[in-house]
């Protein structure tokens, strides 16, 4: 992959970063464009998306005269996950690989956009960690 294939980062109108969200949602389409990766999928932990996704269902009126339950960071149409800790922001991303490709090569890509993505932020980004895992070939 060259440079040039690569998507900018994820920078506001006014030259500031993006919320976590919004920058969870443009690297969800910035992985999307690597060649090789066919989908992606919630890089929530299982516990913390079955919680998220109960939460939603109280937000949404199933359970009215409940308490409100503060909503999740990361929302279906945003499966990558970004997190910021004490030592900087982490990103984790699960995708589903094409067999067309090798999944190393495809990984070491998504890799690459990531970083560079967050690299672009006018902040530097600050970064902890990146986790690319392969949930499915082909």
């Amino acid at each position: 992959m060259s440079d040039d294939d690569r998507t900018a980062g994820p920078v506001g109108a006014d030259g500031a970063a993006a919320s976590d969200d919004e920058l969870a949602r443009l690297l969800g389409v910035a992985v999307l464009g690597v060649p090789g990766v066919l989908q992606t999928y919630d890089a929530r932990p299982v516990v913390a998306a079955v919680v998220a996704d109960a939460a939603t269902a109280l937000r949404a009126g199933i359970g009215a005269g409940l308490p409100v339950i503060a909503p999740a960071p990361l929302t279906a149409s945003s499966p990558i996950a970004v997190s910021r800790g004490a030592t900087g922001l982490s990103v984790t991303v699960k995708i589903a690989v094409s067999e067309q490709r090798p999944a190393a090569a495809t990984c070491r890509d998504v890799y690459a956009v990531v970083a560079d993505a967050v690299a672009a932020l006018p902040d530097g980004g600050d970064l902890d960690t990146i986790s690319v895992q392969i949930s499915r070939i082909g």
